[in-house]
């Protein structure tokens, strides 16, 4: 760790970066070792140190969840609630890496090096950025009811469910390196039009629901349940799905007592 310590900060009279990893004169380009670029610029990857104080990367992150419920009791018995559930996160990030980098790297013109992109080798002077949008909104109602009836104890819930999900992500970036060497600009990209990606998803789950329970003395109980949700991501006619459930328990140590 020291060695790649030592050349935290260098730089050569031209302003080149260098490194630990050397060309030995034979490297990935072939060049001779009386060429500086084949001696002083870095093979493969840069100086930890060097390469991630000289990078930027930005993020700015807000959230907002929230919960409004409303239960209104219309007798001992039965009773109705509604519900407001919001998750909500924004997300906001920059990306800068220096024309340093890019001038100091040996590989742009190695076999080895990967395709043309923005990040990857050979390495350019690059500006991106990227925004993140997720939401999901959640209005649930929700019917109880409960009573004993001699020695039937039955508890019943019905309800329904919208679940709306919305997300949103624009990723714009220069391509190619920069124009002007710094100028940390979209419209400062080398190759023109600059890369770009544009995806919006929205989807809408509505969903019935509803759960029973029949308990004789504690000793016989039989649980029951139902679903239904219908999603806006599957094909019309095909988008409706239920699944219902059917529990029984019979406590037979009430007997070997």
């Amino acid at each position: 760790m020291n060695i790649l310590k030592q050349f935290r900060g260098y730089r050569t009279p031209d302003g080149i970066v260098p490194s630990w990893n050397l060309n030995d004169g034979n490297g990935i380009n072939g060049l001779p070792s009386s060429n500086k670029n084949a001696f002083l610029r870095p093979n493969y990857w840069f100086d930890h140190y060097t390469y991630f104080d000289n990078i930027s990367s930005t993020t700015n992150r807000s959230r907002i969840v929230g919960d409004i419920n409303l239960t209104y009791k219309f007798n001992s018995h039965f009773r109705v609630a509604g519900f407001i559930r919001k998750n909500q996160q924004t997300k906001n990030n920059e990306s800068k890496v220096p024309t340093v980098l890019e001038i100091s790297s040996n590989d742009a013109s190695s076999s080895l090096a990967y395709s043309e992109k923005n990040s990857g080798r050979p390495i350019r002077a690059t500006y991106s950025t990227r925004y993140n949008y997720d939401n999901e909104d959640n209005f649930e109602l929700l019917m109880s009811y409960n009573q004993k009836f001699g020695d039937f104890a039955v508890d019943l819930n019905a309800g329904a469910n919208d679940r709306i999900n919305e997300s949103k992500y624009l990723y714009n970036t220069t391509k190619g390196g920069l124009v002007v060497p710094d100028l940390f600009a979209l419209n400062n990209s080398l190759i023109s039009p600059f890369y770009y990606e544009n995806v919006r998803s929205k989807k809408e789950v509505r969903s019935l629901y509803g759960r029973g329970s029949v308990n004789w003395k504690d000793i016989a109980i039989l649980d029951f349940s139902v679903r239904n949700d219908n999603s806006s991501a599957l094909a019309i006619g095909q988008n409706s799905y239920t699944y219902p459930s059917v529990g029984a328990t019979f406590i037979v140590t009430k007997y070997a007592q």
